[in-house]
């Protein structure tokens, strides 16, 4: 940290002068750098506010009167993996780029949109821009993540992706879901030619729709929501 009362050089001894040079040209060299702003101030100069967090370059106004921060109200952080946005008040808006052609998106360490090469999930309500204002015009798209055979248990999980399909390969229950949150999700499920009946969990609030059979080829769309302590599903066969 580097300021001076003032940046007028009198006229003095050598020595003395020199210091005066010195302290200047640290101020100037520092941006005046400090917590509290410098005692000598004109238009257009520069501080470097080291008791702001984060500390903020400012400048001072043409009437001499005040501050204007020049890094505020966003500053901006980019490396190889991720884009940070810092607003004045401190909270982030971070967009992380994942392996596998992914990213997701939080602000103040909440998780608001995500998307991996196999899906998306959406978290919080985001039906206005809140830049314009006004209301998003467009959705998303995903490819159904592909959860290959159910086994004898088959348990839904949003955690890549809201859209998921599924080979009927045995006989199964359909298990609830327990991810933490409220969602929906498709299912899709397809029987094989080793298809075998299929029992809902008693776990779920209630189950709704058509009738599973075991015919290879018949295809089956779920409907799956979950929310707070309701789970509900929907069967609804497709042939």
């Amino acid at each position: 940290m580097a300021q001076t009362t003032s940046f007028a050089i009198a006229n003095d001894s050598g020595v003395a002068v020199r210091a005066r040079i010195n302290e200047v040209l640290a101020a100037l060299a520092s941006s005046n750098a400090g917590p509290v702003a410098p005692a000598s101030t004109a238009p257009g100069m520069l501080w470097f506010d080291t008791a702001a967090t984060p500390p903020t370059l400012r400048r001072r106004n043409a009437a001499n009167d005040g501050w204007e921060a020049e890094r505020d109200p966003v500053r901006t952080y980019i490396d190889s993996a991720r884009v940070t946005l810092r607003s004045a008040d401190g909270a982030e808006t971070v967009a992380d780029f994942l392996a596998g052609s992914g990213c997701y998106l939080r602000h103040a360490n909440v998780n608001r949109i995500w998307t991996t090469a196999t899906g998306a999930a959406i978290y919080g309500a985001l039906a206005v821009d809140t830049i314009n204002g006004a209301a998003l015009a467009g959705g998303f798209t995903a490819t159904a993540a592909n959860d290959g055979n159910t086994g004898t248990s088959y348990r839904p999980d949003p955690g890549t992706g809201n859209l998921r399909k599924v080979a009927n390969s045995a006989a199964f229950t359909l298990e609830v879901p327990t991810v933490v949150g409220d969602y929906t999700m498709l299912v899709l499920v397809t029987n094989s030619a080793t298809a075998g009946a299929v029992t809902i969990s008693a776990s779920y609030t209630k189950a709704f729709g058509d009738p599973f059979t075991t015919t290879n080829g018949h295809m089956f769309l779920l409907t799956v929501v979950k929310i707070g302590t309701v789970r509900t599903v929907t069967v609804q066969a497709l042939q």
